[in-house]
């Protein structure tokens, strides 16, 4: 499951298919990787959880960003590969209470950052791919690499002795406009957000830099609040030049 998964992501992840040959003349394929990322909407959230745990995922622990984030995420776990997914979907500040990963969520007046990404490429986990994948580094060794390959990465969102992350800038791709058109429509974006999506397309993949220490095995979740609105398609806008 997981090598078809992240094949289909480094088809569309330019990072990720660079350094996986890297790591492959080296023996290592995917032998580092510390979790991997799914979007979901909330209408087939449980959908998604209830797939993964066929596979053996278990509910480890949950992160919610706070109000103005808007998001939540299941972190599972499955024990016997030693495997982690980090599953995001919008959540409001009353559903922290709500087993979420398994009840019918209603839909919200308007989409978060999870929702708008699923609705704008599909569900990750079946037509969107991984949204990223999220590997152990030397985290200023593979930086300059990335550089020196011409990849370039986000400011990172954790940076402590025990815990750094970061992503790289992303790989954009097109989106369907009959999808912009239906948001714009029920209000999720704005017409200038619908104009820059159509003309522009949207981010949907990156390869993540993580390096843990001191046996450290959480999270930084004001540090992951904070690049995931920064991800939120109406929130940015392409660079010249990017692919």
């Amino acid at each position: 499951w997981l090598k078809a998964e992240r094949d289909y992501w480094m088809r569309r992840c330019h990072a990720g298919a660079v350094q996986k040959q890297r790591q492959d003349a080296l023996g290592v394929g995917w032998a580092n990787i510390d979790h991997h990322t799914y979007d979901g909407s909330r209408r087939h959230f449980r959908r998604t959880i209830g797939i993964l745990e066929k596979l053996g995922y278990e509910l480890r622990e949950m992160l919610y960003a706070g109000e103005l984030a808007g998001w939540g995420s299941q972190v599972l776990e499955q024990r016997v590969i030693g495997s982690t997914i980090f599953a995001d979907v919008d959540l409001g500040p009353d559903e922290l209470l709500v087993d979420f990963a398994h009840e019918e969520l209603p839909e919200l007046p308007k989409h978060r950052r999870a929702g708008l990404v699923s609705a704008l490429l599909g569900e990750s986990i079946l037509e969107a791919g991984l949204n990223h994948v999220a590997a152990l580094y030397d985290q200023n060794l593979f930086r300059s690499q990335m550089q020196a390959l011409g990849i370039g990465m986000m400011p990172p969102f954790s940076s402590f002795p025990h815990l750094y992350q970061e992503l790289t800038t992303g790989d954009w791709f097109p989106v369907d406009p009959t999808r912009i058109d239906e948001l714009e429509r029920a209000g999720h974006i704005n017409a200038a957000e619908a104009e820059r999506l159509r003309l522009d397309g949207t981010v949907a993949t990156h390869l993540e830099n993580i390096e843990r220490n001191d046996a450290y095995k959480g999270f930084n979740r004001e540090g992951i609040d904070n690049v995931l609105r920064k991800l939120d398609p109406r929130g940015y806008e392409k660079p010249p030049g990017k692919r």
